[in-house]
């Protein structure tokens, strides 16, 4: 028994090895790749495998030996053979053993069911957050991230007139203009536009007051996501005007407050189709803003990514002339090979302001998808777990029921003798798996609502993914249980009466 344990053992330790380097490879691939865009990986996310992993490998053979191997030589040579024969006889489980087996095949259903049905639900979530409608147009858009140096763009001080500061934020907008109108004249270029935050990205939200029809606590106001957004960009990226017109010179001019909503705020506030003229302006616990009025109405996007509960479906946006930020985010809408977009967009900045920085040089779908790299990486490898834990679910179960099927073959040889017919045995056998599975999903399925539930507190679970995780998995591993208890007892059933009573 021992040689045998210690080989098992051994041979299981050192594919686990083998595993555990693949893993780790893929991990650190995971981790350049996620990082792959500004290069900021901390320098120790490096993983390997050194002496104390290895050590803590060694140390679980060695357990996993005593616990298969030494125990159960150890109490078959010390046992009460009288204890055994009153507990298990000759074709017959013992009771502790056949409960022993029993709390085996639920604790195999309970950690296969929440382990799949946690990484189903997951991997369903970022795929559909990835591939979701966010309103815009993402083919042939390249994306970075624009960084003006504050020596060379200050920003005016608090004590700072109104025409200083107007002065100061001019002169970072020209910068912006000019690097749109320069690329714009290039071949290779549809369009180029400026965002604090593109949709499919950026998230948070203000409450915002509509005149006329203040809340009387400034929560319960409506809420959406703002934006800053350079004149000429809705275009660039798949967006349209509805209502109204864009952003244009007259709304930069002093004492000038102009705000364009999106289509589901000016539907749901102004159902009447009178948004246009209206003014809002932005409620907290502090203070109000000042009054904007909206001049337009654009097409509808979805601000943040479809997995965060803080994003935003409600979004209005401000033109950036006048203030416009140290740092935004550039799209560019070209034609022709990705890699003479990045090309250009680096050489106008040059030609401009070599001081200035472009950084996150990326396809708008990368932008999109960045956020989720690290929640699909690990629902793939919950997803990879949750097959293994089938697998070896599938093996156990199949084990545990071949073996209490074989020790009960003598029963079932005097069920038959007596005038059971086979149906009324296979419903025996497959009645006590039902009671096992009945009582292993019971407890996986609540466990893994438990953990879905507390995870719905950070994200928005993708709404099939909850049919695929708590309808399919589940019905995956009634499929293997039943498979596995069918199997075994087919075969005795189909034995001959006399051959199942001599049965050893």
């Amino acid at each position: 028994m021992l040689w045998e344990s210690i080989f098992i053992c051994t041979i299981g330790g050192f594919f686990a090895i083998l595993v555990a380097g693949w893993g780790l490879e893929l991990t650190n691939t995971l981790f350049d790749n996620a990082f792959a865009v500004d290069q900021q990986k901390p320098f120790w996310w490096v993983l390997s495998l050194d002496s104390h992993a290895i050590s803590a490998l060694a140390m679980t053979v060695v357990v996993m030996i005593l616990i298969t191997g030494l125990i159960p030589a150890w109490r078959a040579l010390t046992g009460d053979f009288n204890a055994i024969l009153r507990d298990g006889t000759r074709g017959a489980m013992g009771k502790k053993a056949a409960q022993a087996s029993k709390a085996l095949v639920v604790s195999e259903i309970l950690l296969s069911c929440v382990v799949l049905v946690i990484a189903t639900i997951l991997l369903f979530t970022s795929y559909s957050a990835a591939n979701a409608d966010y309103g815009v147009d993402t083919e042939n858009r390249i994306t970075a991230r624009l960084e003006l140096p504050i020596l060379a763009y200050p920003w005016a001080g608090r004590d700072a007139t109104e025409e200083e500061q107007r002065k100061a934020g001019f002169k970072r907008s020209d910068f912006y203009y000019q690097l749109k109108e320069k690329m714009e004249a290039l071949p290779n270029v549809e369009g180029v536009a400026f965002m604090s935050a593109f949709p499919g990205t950026g998230e948070g939200t203000s409450f915002f007051e509509i005149e006329g029809r203040a809340a009387q606590v400034y929560n319960e106001n409506p809420y959406s996501n703002n934006e800053g957004v350079s004149r000429d960009s809705w275009h660039v990226v798949g967006m349209s005007i509805i209502d109204g017109r864009s952003f244009d010179y007259r709304d930069s001019e002093p004492g000038v407050q102009s705000i364009i909503i999106n289509e589901s705020i000016a539907r749901d506030f102004f159902p009447e189709g009178d948004a246009v003229g209206k003014r809002v302006r932005r409620a907290s616990a502090r203070s109000t803003g000042d009054w904007n009025t909206i001049i337009g109405v654009v097409s509808d996007t979805f601000h943040g990514s479809a997995m965060r509960s803080s994003s935003a479906s409600y979004n209005s946006y401000h033109v950036f002339d006048v203030f416009a930020p140290s740092r935004t985010n550039i799209a560019v809408h070209y034609t022709g090979r990705q890699a003479l977009a990045e090309k250009a967009l680096r050489e106008s900045i040059i030609a401009i302001d070599p001081r200035v920085a472009a950084f996150h040089v990326q396809t708008y779908d990368e932008l999109i998808y960045q956020p989720m790299m690290l929640v699909t990486a690990v629902s793939k490898i919950f997803l990879l777990c949750g097959v293994v834990a089938v697998f070896l679910a599938a093996s156990g179960i199949y084990a545990v029921a071949s073996n209490g099927v074989t020790q009960r073959t003598q029963e079932i040889g005097v069920r038959r003798a007596l005038g059971a017919t086979d149906s009324m045995i296979m419903r025996l056998f497959m009645k006590q798996a039902a009671i096992q599975l009945i009582v292993g999903l019971a407890f996986g399925l609540g466990l893994s609502l438990w953990i879905i539930d507390s995870m719905t507190d950070t994200m928005v679970m993708n709404e099939l993914s909850y049919y695929v995780g708590f309808i399919a998995m589940p019905t995956l591993i009634i499929a293997m249980v039943l498979f596995a208890t069918f199997i075994p007892t087919r075969r005795v059933v189909l034995m001959e009466p006399s051959n199942a009573l001599h049965h050893d």
